[in-house]
């Protein structure tokens, strides 16, 4: 779990986009990012919470752990009406 804001261009807006919400969450498994050691990582399965202001996205990330950084080969989130 992480907590977000997003800035447009100077003001805090209410939610955050897929982009970001994707963005943020590949961010908080990349060693060395800021949201390394930051972020709560998830107890089960693989769905990275993403807190707003308005609520919150569950973005689901399929990583390739192989190599010396791990690589995000799919990303996905259910996005529903508010």
């Amino acid at each position: 779990m992480v907590h977000s804001r997003t800035f447009i261009p100077h003001v805090c807006h209410a939610a955050i986009g897929v982009l970001g919400a994707v963005s943020v969450a590949t961010a908080c498994v990349i060693p060395g990012t800021v949201a390394d050691g930051v972020a709560v990582p998830p107890k089960t399965g693989k769905a990275y919470s993403v807190e707003h202001p308005s609520g919150e996205f569950s973005v689901t990330l399929e990583i390739d752990s192989h190599g010396s950084q791990p690589k995000v080969l799919a990303a996905g989130l259910l996005r529903t009406a508010r």
